[in-house]
């Protein structure tokens, strides 16, 4: 569910009516609603500051919710652990009247989806900064073990000043591996943002971090997701070949390395993408200094491009053919 954060502090927060309480937390204001639970403005006593709250219950049978909860909790031990300034920092998770309860930093703005939806339409060089900064992210997660599993807007939280945050880490993954019976139909991962080998074999890994990061820059530049089908089954079939208008479709003012970026780390065969988060990284940073380059600047982004081919590129851009 989108969410938007106005801002808060003592004043305001700290002295609004409770809701509810998880753990030590008192529940003020819910700031997204979903199935399965919602995220809240929640205020913390102990340290007497905001802080957001997300709360996960699925309605199980005892035996069943004690695996589920055990892996929620071990998916907010992991992302606990990471502190990096593109990842949502997590300060304390627990069980509650409300399922698990995972209590996360405060931040003002709002995820990406709500961006979107509100009618925000980044610069190029501003989505090359966003799936950049995601990647960066990303990478030193990845270095630590840790797989987010459900990378698309609605897990991106930009700030007030634009910078962006990764946020629940793993929870999509700890559910969509059917950890209990009941949950076999369940999933919390977006189809759309999902690598066809997911789909196809609930494979998470790294790849299909850097493939869904894939998707999301595709919608960043396009202003339209990859895939549209009539049904879920169409939709995973036309993940399962790679079917979707090419990116230079829709822009056909974009420099070609970018779309053939884009388009690798969206490939269905996983030995075409970037093979890291940190290759991709590298291919932003280097495009975002040479976005006129030509269409064979990035055609490997697996491979650091040499001093000679990058000089070749410049002088391609600042010299092109005419006609």
């Amino acid at each position: 569910v989108p969410i938007s954060r106005p801002a808060a502090n003592s004043d305001v927060l700290g002295d609004r009516p409770p809701l509810s309480y998880a753990g030590r937390y008192t529940l003020k204001a819910p700031l997204g609603e979903g199935l399965f639970g919602g995220v809240y403005a929640a205020w913390d006593p102990l340290l007497s500051r905001a802080v957001a709250i997300r709360t996960l219950q699925f309605g199980l049978k005892m035996s069943s919710r004690i695996i589920v909860d055990r892996l929620l909790l071990d998916a907010a031990r992991a992302a606990g652990e990471l502190h990096h300034r593109h990842i949502v920092a997590v300060c304390d998770a627990g069980l509650s009247a409300h399922g698990v309860y995972i209590a996360m930093d405060y931040l003002e703005g709002r995820d990406l989806a709500r961006a979107l939806q509100e009618g925000w339409r980044p610069t190029v060089g501003e989505a090359l900064r966003l799936a950049r900064r995601i990647a960066d992210g990303l990478a030193y997660a990845h270095a630590r073990g840790v797989v987010h599993g459900d990378v698309e807007p609605a897990n991106i939280f930009l700030t007030r000043s634009g910078r962006p945050k990764l946020m629940n880490f793993g929870i999509a993954r700890a559910i969509d591996r059917h950890p209990v019976p009941e949950l076999a139909e369940v999933r919390l991962a977006t189809p759309n943002g999902q690598s066809p080998e997911t789909l196809a074999q609930g494979r998470y890994d790294e790849l299909t971090d850097v493939y869904s990061l894939g998707v999301v820059l595709y919608e960043l530049l396009s202003g339209r997701r990859p895939f549209r089908a009539d049904s879920p089954e169409g939709l995973r079939q036309a993940i399962a070949v790679g079917r979707h208008v090419s990116l230079s479709e829709w822009r056909p003012d974009l420099p070609l390395p970018l779309v053939h970026l884009v388009h690798a780390a969206m490939a269905c065969d996983r030995n075409a993408r970037p093979t890291s988060a940190q290759a991709l990284a590298s291919a932003l940073k280097r495009l975002s200094g040479v976005e006129g380059a030509s269409s064979d600047a990035l055609a490997d982004p697996r491979r650091p491009p040499s001093p000679a081919r990058r000089r070749h590129w410049a002088l391609r851009w600042a010299f092109p053919r005419s006609g």
